[in-house]
């Protein structure tokens, strides 16, 4: 005859807990703050402003900058301004870096534009880092919406994901793909939106 263990429930409790971060992993999630919310009568205009980028690659802003550009398009509620009108009137205004854009800034652009607030953000990390089992991606974009009319931040967005994060046996989960896991913190982000 077997021996039968008996567990407290405060001991139970703990196990059916480990268990189940083992099993979904431990992911970094989005942290994100709204201020207000968005108009839902009609859609909210929204210019994206190139991302800084902050990484050694020297595509990371565009890659991501776009991928949000999508992601806003496929999310109802907004409507987006042209890309080339917004570089072109950037130009304009002789504005370089959006993320060190000041208010008055904001608002001119704003009004030019036509718009109800402009995304604007960092990609902080957009590369392969190397560990023990070879190359792993990781990704970090903080964003956020400032309101035209008030020069306000209203929403503001971040994540910071590795390939690892979702693994949680033996590989199972591992994202190897760096373009792969910058869609997702985008999907993530833009899923706050909704």
């Amino acid at each position: 005859m077997g021996t039968r263990c008996h567990l407290s429930l405060g001991t139970t409790l703990f196990l059916q807990l480990s268990l189940l971060v083992f099993l979904t992993g431990c992911g970094s999630g989005v942290r994100h703050n709204t201020v207000h919310d968005f108009p839902g009568d009609r859609p909210y205009r929204l210019a994206v402003l190139p991302l800084t980028n902050l990484t050694t690659d020297p595509s990371a802003a565009d890659v991501l900058g776009n991928a949000i550009a999508v992601e806003l398009l496929n999310t109802s509620g907004f409507e987006l301004v042209d890309a080339m009108v917004v570089n072109s009137a950037l130009s304009r205004h002789r504005i370089r870096y959006a993320d060190r854009m000041n208010k008055e800034q904001f608002t001119a652009l704003g009004g030019e534009l036509g718009v109800d607030g402009v995304l604007v953000g960092a990609v902080h990390a957009y590369e392969y880092r190397q560990e023990e089992d070879g190359p792993v991606p990781m990704v970090s974009l903080h964003t956020r919406i400032v309101d035209v009319a008030e020069g306000q931040i209203i929403w503001v967005a971040m994540q910071t994901r590795v390939g690892t994060d979702g693994e949680f046996l033996l590989g199972i989960g591992l994202e190897k793909s760096l373009p792969r896991l910058g869609s997702m913190v985008v999907h993530d982000i833009v899923e706050t939106l909704r």
